[in-house]
C-alpha cells in the first residue's frame, strides 16, 4: 500500500494488469512486483534480481519466470511506456524497495 502512495503510476500499472487473466490471478505481491519491473525496465535502469527478490520475498526463479512472462504482453508494455513517470517518483520508489530489501535481510 505504501508503494502506491509513493508511486501513483505503480498503482495504475497494477490496476491495468487486472485485464489480463494470467496476471490478475497472481498474488498481490507478484502483481506488485510485475508492476515494479515494468516501471523500472521502461523508465529507469535494470534493477538487480537479488534486490527485487529480497524486497518482494520471491525466489530468483520465480522472478525470472515473471520477466519471461511479461514479454508476452506488448499491450501492457505500451500502456506503461505512455504513462510519463517522473524521475522523482522512480527515485522515491527505488529508495523504498531498497529499504524493503534491507528489512527482509534482517529478518
Amino acid at each position: 500500500e505504501k508503494m502506491f502512495e509513493i508511486s501513483p503510476s505503480l498503482k495504475k500499472i497494477y490496476d491495468y494488469t487486472s485485464i489480463f487473466p494470467k496476471l490478475s490471478s497472481r498474488t498481490f505481491r507478484a502483481r506488485l512486483l510485475i508492476s515494479y519491473i515494468l516501471l523500472r525496465d521502461l523508465y529507469g535502469s535494470h534493477v538487480s534480481t537479488s534486490l527485487m527478490s529480497k524486497a518482494f520475498s520471491v525466489s530468483r526463479n520465480h522472478l525470472i519466470r515473471i520477466r519471461r512472462e511479461l514479454q508476452k504482453y506488448p499491450e501492457l508494455i505500451k500502456f506503461v511506456s505512455e504513462l510519463g513517470v517522473s524521475y522523482k517518483e522512480l527515485n522515491d520508489l527505488d529508495e523504498y524497495v531498497i529499504k524493503l530489501a534491507k528489512v527482509s535481510e534482517e529478518v
